[in-house]
């Protein structure tokens, strides 16, 4: 089931879910969303993803994605949703990145969407994950004021690839420089 809006939505299902950008779904962002799954099903819960449909940097310096100087995203709305599903994710919040979600206090996005909008469990993320307000929160927020509110937190360490920790930002290094057949491994 896939939400564009968290809007006038209240998740029933208790949910374990994965957050980030995953504007690729390379095999950094897989790890995340694979563990999320895979402890929903041990738990007996639903999975889910929370993502953006637009690039929070784009978002931010007012770009447009065919913009020159634009963040690209490594696969369109239509593959990550498609990758997301074969990944076995039951639920998936593909919400704008927007001027509300950017100015949110970091305890509020606890409080507010994880636990009271999203109904969640547990969250899986990446450990440079951050969020609200001028990135504000990070992983260490989430683990203590997270778990202190009941909420489980799993922080993943760095994929490493030709030991380069695997990033949409790599990517995105590799196929300007033209290394197309190191970008697809």
């Amino acid at each position: 089931k896939v939400y564009n809006s968290l809007d006038n939505n209240k998740i029933t299902d208790k949910l374990v879910v994965a957050l980030g950008t995953f504007d690729g779904i390379h095999m950094g962002h897989r790890t995340i969303i694979n563990d999320a799954v895979n402890v929903a099903r041990q738990k007996g819960i639903k999975s889910g993803v929370y993502t953006f449909s637009n690039h929070p940097v784009n978002f931010i310096k007012g770009q447009e994605p065919s913009d020159e100087d634009a963040v690209h995203l490594l696969c369109s709305e239509e593959d990550k949703l498609k990758l997301l599903e074969e990944l076995g994710v039951d639920y998936v919040f593909n919400v704008p990145f927007d001027k509300h979600i950017m100015t949110m206090q970091p305890m509020d996005f606890i409080q507010d969407i994880l636990l009271i909008k999203l109904n969640v469990d547990t969250v899986c993320c990446g450990f440079n994950y951050t969020f609200g307000d001028r990135a504000a929160g990070n992983v260490e927020m989430l683990k203590s004021d997270g778990v202190r509110i009941g909420l489980s937190v799993k922080v993943h360490e760095p994929v490493l690839f030709d030991q380069e920790v695997v990033s949409s930002t790599a990517i995105r290094r590799l196929i300007r420089e033209g290394k197309m057949e190191t970008t697809a491994r």
